[in-house]
């Protein structure tokens, strides 16, 4: 069997007295592009904390590329899974282009300089996310769009197999929506990388995903291809309010409405 880049087993997990996780299991396929969907506190973003080693487990284990996360060390873990984190207000007064060239960080010498291929790297990447004008400008004086394609060309920079996107296309317009949705496709395609997204648009990920995984109360409640998953039954009982699924102006993919 082929390694999971991602992989939970038997996780547990709780916030205080709150149990999120009792014995979930998740095996990301590799080469995919995986939607992990649910209504607020289904436990999406936390499983990606926990990828991360930003949690712990209570119970189970996480593993990346199949070495449990417990004892890979930060450097270690940022060769193996790039993040999209939904919101960075933290941002410093960086230039566009110092920002990027964080990210390649675990591949450099202890000494922390960028290198001629570094900065082109850096560059490449700014300009697969259409970005590559803001590589002079200050981050913090970004729009909120220009400031989400510049994180994803900072984890497209990190050079790890794995790509992890928490709400990617939150702040995004309907054209740079999509683009950045093309984009997964072409990076599944042309190098081979999984891509995970977490996200509240279902009907944006029908389109792109090739598995949804649907989250309630921390439990799996339905995996599978767009066309399994996106059942009203199963949405209904999800998010607690009767929604449909119906195909429109001859779409070949699910929509979703609510009721």
């Amino acid at each position: 069997m082929t390694t999971s880049p991602l992989e939970f087993r038997e996780l547990a997990f709780r916030y205080a007295s709150t149990p999120i996780f009792a014995g979930l299991n998740l095996r990301i396929e590799p080469g995919q592009v995986t939607a992990v969907l649910g209504p607020n506190g289904s436990g999406k973003t936390t499983l990606l904390r926990l990828a991360t080693r930003i949690l712990r487990p209570a119970g189970g284990t996480v593993a990346l590329a199949g070495r449990d996360v417990s004892v890979l060390t930060p450097r270690e873990v940022a060769r193996l899974v790039a993040v999209v984190p939904q919101e960075e207000p933290s941002l410093f007064p960086f230039s566009v282009e110092e920002t990027v060239l964080m990210a390649r960080s675990p591949w450099n010498s202890g000494f922390g300089f960028a290198t001629a291929l570094d900065r082109k790297r850096a560059a490449e990447c700014l300009e697969v996310v259409e970005a590559g004008h803001l590589l002079r400008r200050d981050v913090t004086r970004l729009s909120g769009g220009e400031r989400q394609r510049v994180l994803l060309a900072r984890a497209l920079a990190q050079d790890a197999p794995l790509l992890v996107l928490d709400e990617p296309t939150s702040h995004l317009d309907l054209k740079h929506q999509v683009g950045i949705l093309r984009l997964l496709e072409r990076l599944k395609a042309a190098e081979g990388r999984t891509v995970v997204v977490i996200s509240h648009d279902v009907n944006l990920c029908s389109r792109f995903a090739d598995r949804m995984v649907l989250l309630a109360a921390g439990a799996i409640l339905a995996d599978g291809a767009p066309a399994e998953v996106l059942r009203s039954e199963l949405l209904s009982e999800a998010y607690g309010t009767r929604i449909s699924v119906r195909r429109v102006d001859g779409l070949d993919w699910p929509h979703v409405f609510p009721d």
